[in-house]
């Protein structure tokens, strides 16, 4: 009860990478618990530059949890107080059930994957969407204010 795993993903890998499934395959196994994981995903709606329609099947990357039956907080990233809320929530399932659960945090990204990524390039309408709006911080601040 003092230990809290918590695992952070992005959107791209959680849905892509396999040991994502095979770790949740074992996660209900009798005598192997940590007694659930708080997933906190950053679902900044692009793999690589790739949105999400073109890099999974599914409608959302946290329907893999769904293989568990993990329940998922869907968040929209935009308000810090939210997320919070979300997050105290999923806290207080995990600590009341002991099972994994998913925080599904709907953002942007505001630059490229790296520095050598341009994602204007590949999804020219979004990213002038996201170019013509303020940052999360000063949205918020001038909330606060």
């Amino acid at each position: 009860d003092d230990i809290l795993c918590v695992q952070v993903h992005g959107d791209a890998a959680l849905a892509g990478q396999g040991i994502n499934q095979e770790t949740l395959q074992i996660a209900n196994v009798p005598h192997y618990s940590v007694g659930g994981s708080l997933h906190l995903v950053i679902n900044n709606q692009l793999g690589f530059t790739s949105p999400g329609e073109r890099g999974r099947s599914s409608r959302h990357c946290t329907d893999l949890a769904k293989q568990i039956g993990a329940p998922v907080i869907h968040v929209n990233g935009d308000h810090p107080e939210e997320v919070v809320k979300a997050t105290r929530i999923a806290m207080e399932y995990r600590n009341q059930f002991r099972k994994d659960v998913f925080v599904n945090m709907i953002c942007f990204r505001r630059w490229g994957h790296n520095e050598l990524d341009d994602p204007t390039f590949t999804n020219p309408a979004l990213y002038s969407v996201i170019h013509a709006r303020r940052s999360v911080p000063d949205e918020y601040s001038d909330r606060l204010v």
